[in-house]
């Protein structure tokens, strides 16, 4: 891996989670009644951005799973039955 990677990774990775939120958020109608969870969801990602942002591998690890737990959920609340 170059050096490069390795010192903007947590750049690339910031600027990433700031996209990530800013498309959840503008993807999902205000009225929608599950509006309020996805708002939830985004400022979580708020709270993890610092940390990301100061290169904590805990932090990235801990973002990955919310993202994969709530991925998972939303696919799971908007199959048809």
């Amino acid at each position: 891996m170059p050096e490069t990677w390795i010192t903007t990774a947590p750049v690339v990775i910031y600027d990433i989670l700031c996209e990530a939120r800013n498309r959840l958020l503008g993807t999902y109608n205000v009225r929608e009644a599950d509006d309020e969870k996805v708002v939830e969801f985004a400022l979580t990602i708020d709270e993890r951005v610092a940390a990301v942002a100061l290169d904590d591998l805990d932090a990235q690890r801990a973002l990955t799973a919310a993202f994969s737990a709530e991925r998972d959920a939303l696919r799971q609340e908007r199959r048809p039955t």
